[in-house]
């Protein structure tokens, strides 16, 4: 089969070329007026040879399988359900991005080297003029251990690493590229049962540069008061009560965004220590960290 190529399928390959995988969701975003639209071209693309794709069973679906589009090796089938996550939130950003006057940029992980000694889900960075802001996705999925006993793989593990470029300031050379960061945000996204065990970690190990949110809280916007501190305080993705700045751009779904910008928009850690902080230095225990 043949299939004339226009500017948004082109847009859709080089969303694929970037992307683990792509769904008609996530497609939308590139031109289309509907998700089904957005299908019906997905699957002509994958008929054409542009794609490949492979069905995916979840419970929620009710029996019924969504493709998922990508170019390249298949994602394994075992970790298909947590880049299906990193792709929703990617989806939501770029939803509210399209209404903020808040310059953005997205990338998953695989397209970044980090110096750091950690492979984020995603990176964000929001700018407005010469005011930035960091931000790293984190998706668990409530298969990944909390903490060990032993040497190996835990949240806090990867947190702790997080924590480690903080006080150190690595992460800064790996951005340095992109402009001057003084401190960073860690949004990490786990089951609702998970949040109370996460917070305790948090508080504990002191992460205060940590923000929790589940995925179905995130549906009322990325950017909204839906994010919880260790310590239970109810903020933003920057760590702000209430919401985070932006104006609208055509019609959106839910309450509006906030016409006028607060003037401590993305104040660095200089000037509004309490945008972007790490309140207090990690405690260091004799474990080796």
């Amino acid at each position: 089969m043949r299939v004339r190529l226009w500017q948004r399928d082109l847009a859709v390959l080089e969303e694929l070329a970037s992307s683990p995988l792509l769904t008609s969701q996530v497609a939308r975003l590139l031109g289309f007026p509907s998700v089904k639209k957005a299908s019906q071209r997905l699957v002509k693309l994958y008929r054409a040879g542009h794609a490949r794709r492979l069905a995916f069973f979840q419970a929620s679906m009710h029996g019924t399988a969504e493709f998922v589009y990508f170019i390249g090796a298949a994602p394994h089938a075992r970790t298909l359900g947590h880049t299906l996550a990193v792709a929703e939130v990617h989806v939501l950003f770029a939803e509210w991005l399209r209404r903020a006057d808040v310059a953005g940029e997205f990338w998953y992980g695989s397209q970044l080297q980090l110096g750091f000694g950690v492979m984020p889900d995603g990176v964000i960075v929001l700018e407005r003029g010469e005011k930035r802001a960091l931000l790293f996705l984190e998706v668990d999925r409530g298969t990944e251990p909390l903490a060990r006993q032993r040497p190996g793989y835990s949240l806090r593990t990867k947190l702790t690493a997080y924590a480690g470029a903080f006080d150190s300031g690595a992460y800064a050379q790996d951005f340095a590229w992109r402009g001057e960061f003084r401190g960073f945000r860690v949004l990490l996204i786990v089951p609702r049962g998970r949040v109370r065990h996460l917070q305790r970690l948090l508080r504990a190990e002191q992460f205060d540069f940590v923000l929790l949110s589940t995925l179905e809280d995130l549906q009322d916007g990325i950017d909204r008061p839906v994010w919880v501190t260790g310590q239970d305080d109810r903020v933003n993705w920057l760590g702000h009560p209430g919401d985070a700045p932006g104006e609208q751009r055509g019609e959106q779904s839910g309450p509006p965004l906030p016409t006028q910008t607060p003037p401590n928009l993305l104040k660095t850690r200089d000037v509004a220590p309490q945008v972007l902080p790490r309140k207090t230095p990690l405690v260091r225990h004799g474990d080796g960290r």
